[in-house]
């Protein structure tokens, strides 16, 4: 049997599921239950239990296969994210212009060689024009969407020693 308790150390008749390895005469009953499965230890005298640190425990499928087909009993997983994609929208800008309003001056005036003028309000003016830039066809604009989380996937979740009778 595997658990997991409130503890930082394991209670009596538990070990620790940490890859340790132990004795195949003391601890005849597990290693008679789990043989080699997680580790042959020396090869001779000592068998290792599972290395469950950092894992969650999952149970497995044992033949329904509807979401890890083919997994194989006492087997790991890395982590993995379902796959998924993130949708983007952006509205095309259309064909359009930009306009520009600016101070007319001397309009009615003549062109001169000499005289005339020279900077922008320095003389009478007439009131405003507009002025148009060229029309942009339409067109589209790029996004990326953010990095977001940790080193790894996980559920909210609550660390707990992980231990294995014997």
């Amino acid at each position: 049997m595997v658990g997991h308790f409130a503890l930082s150390a394991p209670p009596a008749g538990w070990l620790k599921r940490n890859g340790a390895a132990y004795s195949r005469t003391v601890y005849a009953a597990l290693f008679a239950a789990i043989g080699t499965q997680f580790g042959a230890g020396d090869g001779s005298t000592t068998f290792n239990v599972p290395d469950d640190r950092e894992l969650f425990d999952r149970a497995w499928t044992d033949g329904a296969n509807t979401y890890d087909t083919g997994r194989a009993l006492f087997s790991t997983q890395s982590s993995q994210n379902l796959s998924h994609n993130h949708t983007v929208t952006i509205g095309a800008a259309g064909s359009h212009y930009h306009t520009t309003t600016f101070a007319r001056e001397r309009i009615s005036a003549g062109m001169v060689d000499t005289g005339g003028n020279a900077v922008l309000g320095d003389y009478i003016g007439d009131g405003t024009q507009p002025q148009d830039s060229s029309t942009a066809p339409n067109h589209t604009h790029t996004a990326s969407v953010s990095y977001n989380g940790g080193l790894d996937a996980r559920p909210s979740n609550r660390a707990y020693l992980a231990c294995i009778k014997y």
